[in-house]
């Protein structure tokens, strides 16, 4: 079987890893000479060094939540805050989240999940 093809086949196996198939993907990009491909692989297994180069794909919309609780008792959970009233230091966590981390880390996040 090619390269090419055992990546296809490895993408559409749930039992095969990501990190699995952008390890095969990297091979491919070596093979290719495509200096693009290949910082891309390494991106997504380590992770990317700073926001500015972050691909589309890993910010995401986001919604601050808190609990409140008052003197006597009462409490509201899973409450939504609207950036607009979060410090100007932090608003940046109530609109956005940044993706950096290696995609392992969302692999066994979503392996580690609880239905």
């Amino acid at each position: 079987m090619s390269l090419l093809r055992d990546i296809q086949s490895d993408a559409t196996d749930s039992h095969i890893s990501i990190a699995t198939v952008l390890r095969k993907t990297k091979i491919l990009a070596a093979r290719l000479n495509n200096p693009e491909l290949n910082e891309w692989i390494d991106h997504e297994l380590n992770g990317y060094p700073n926001r500015e180069q972050l691909p589309s794909y890993r910010i995401l919309p986001a919604q601050a939540k808190g609990t409140f609780m008052s003197p006597y008792g009462h409490q509201l959970r899973d409450t939504e805050i609207p950036a607009s009233v979060l410090p100007p230091e932090l608003d940046r966590f109530g609109t956005t989240v940044y993706l950096g981390h290696p995609i392992s880390l969302f692999a066994s996040l979503v392996a580690n999940a609880k239905a």
